[in-house]
């Protein structure tokens, strides 16, 4: 993989590298020379590995289809939702004994990692939390995809997401709701296609994608590099109440434009209370909002979280002009095929169909 590696960077070194950190079964290699999560650090820091820890520490474990994650309200996740922020990576404020696979760091670098909670294979993140919460309405389980999405595009590493998650893509084996192909890769059409006419019918959800999407792209201290810089610049926050996970990024590492960053995630189905520190904040992350318009504005002390939800604020010497609900439904009814224009979504973010 090494010597793919160096091929490849001789044609162009932006090209993505990337497969699963584990076996399908036996191999022939001795353990040390196979590419697996175990072995990341003796790999290139351009070859990466999915990371089942955030994976299944945002939703729960692909294997048992009922488990939930910190997005649907497990308990005891918040080690495994900070080491996959920083792209399992080595970081002091991170007890590892808690993480739910990974002992200790297994990627150098954060280029080193895959951050994701859907793909190809297993159920879709919708379908798994239809079966990991039958007892939550639609809404907290829109929220519950929302901040998984969240959780994705605000932490370190490559961002990476199934096609369709962003219109809670379902591949339903029937219409009772109840049952689902976690295996399609020889299933129909009927099953396989992506159903374009839930793009309209949960259009928020898209918007907020975007806006995650467009918000990244925004600020490159979400897309640093090197673990040195994360070590040195990232810190979380203490004092949080169960379930909520935060973090602040300062001094304007890897090009970043503004002073900092604070992103905060609240798992509760009540609202929780944050203290941030001090200074003026602009909010570009909130409910069922996101993207590069300022939403709100606070005044460092605290700030409260709706249940089930995001919140990322910057701070930033220039002063911005808040954009109202009413400008945000207006642009969001204007622009439905905006996206379709604009192409690439972005450097380094894989989206698989």
């Amino acid at each position: 993989m090494n010597a793919v590696r160096k091929e490849l960077n001789e044609i162009d070194p932006a090209i993505i590298v990337y497969g699963e950190g584990w076996t399908a079964g036996e191999s022939l290699l001795p353990d040390g020379e196979r590419a697996l999560k175990a072995n990341m650090k003796a790999l290139d820091t351009g070859i990466a590995a999915f990371s089942d820890d955030i994976r299944d520490g945002i939703k729960g474990s692909v294997f048992e289809a009922k488990e939930a994650g910190f997005i649907s309200g497990r308990e005891g996740m918040e080690e495994t939702i900070k080491f996959g922020i920083v792209a399992s990576t080595k970081h002091s404020q991170i007890d590892y004994s808690r993480v739910n696979y990974s002992s200790a760091p297994w990627a150098a670098e954060p280029t080193q990692t895959i951050t994701y909670a859907s793909a190809h294979d297993n159920l879709t993140l919708w379908d798994k939390l239809a079966l990991s919460c039958p007892k939550d309405s639609e809404e907290d389980r829109i929220k519950m995809n929302l901040l998984s999405g969240a959780i994705v595009f605000t932490s370190q590493g490559t961002p990476f997401f199934q096609a369709g998650e962003e219109f809670l893509r379902s591949k339903p084996l029937d219409e009772t709701g109840t049952a689902f192909d976690e295996n399609s890769y020889q299933s129909p059409d009927s099953i396989n296609s992506l159903k374009w006419n839930r793009k309209a019918e949960y259009q928020e959800v898209y918007d907020y994608y975007k806006g995650l999407i467009a918000f990244r792209k925004e600020h490159s201290a979400l897309r640093m590099t090197k673990t040195s810089d994360i070590q040195e610049n990232l810190a979380f926050l203490t004092g949080l109440d169960p379930n909520v996970v935060g973090y602040t990024i300062e001094h304007s590492p890897n090009g970043e434009h503004a002073e900092a960053l604070c992103v905060i995630f609240n798992a509760n189905k009540a609202s929780a209370t944050v203290k941030i520190p001090a200074g003026n904040w602009n909010v570009y992350v909130k409910g069922n909002q996101a993207g590069t318009r300022i939403l709100d504005t606070v005044s460092g002390g605290e700030v409260t979280l709706e249940s089930i939800s995001a919140m990322v604020l910057v701070k930033e010497e220039e002063t911005k002009e808040t954009i109202s609900t009413a400008e945000i439904e207006a642009d969001r009814q204007g622009n439905h095929t905006e996206a379709g224009k604009e192409g690439k979504t972005g450097s380094n973010i894989d989206l698989l169909i």
